[in-house]
């Protein structure tokens, strides 16, 4: 149910209220949850500007989890977290609520 709600709310483009419902699945599911790991560094890293944290995110992820796609996007998203952090974006500790 968590995961099904979750999916339907980053369908409907509502990431920072779906941002709390993949941290608690990734506290009940730690090992099943690579692609979910993979989808909150996004949203930290494109939606959030938050490139440290949706780094740390993506170091979670264990070698050889994803798929070719997947594992695509995750070198996308290191690579814009890094122009973001040489650009100078300021991030705060905290989190996002």
């Amino acid at each position: 149910l968590l995961l099904t709600l979750s999916q339907a709310m980053f369908k409907a483009g509502h990431f920072k209220q779906v941002v709390p419902l993949y941290e608690e699945y990734l506290e009940y599911f730690p090992d099943e949850a690579a692609e979910i790991r993979l989808r909150l560094a996004g949203i930290m890293i494109e939606k959030e500007q938050r490139p440290t944290a949706g780094l740390r995110m993506l170091k979670t992820i264990p070698q050889n989890t994803l798929s070719e796609s997947h594992d695509e996007y995750r070198i996308h998203l290191i690579e814009e977290a890094t122009q973001m952090i040489n650009e100078g974006i300021i991030e705060f500790e905290g989190g996002n609520r």
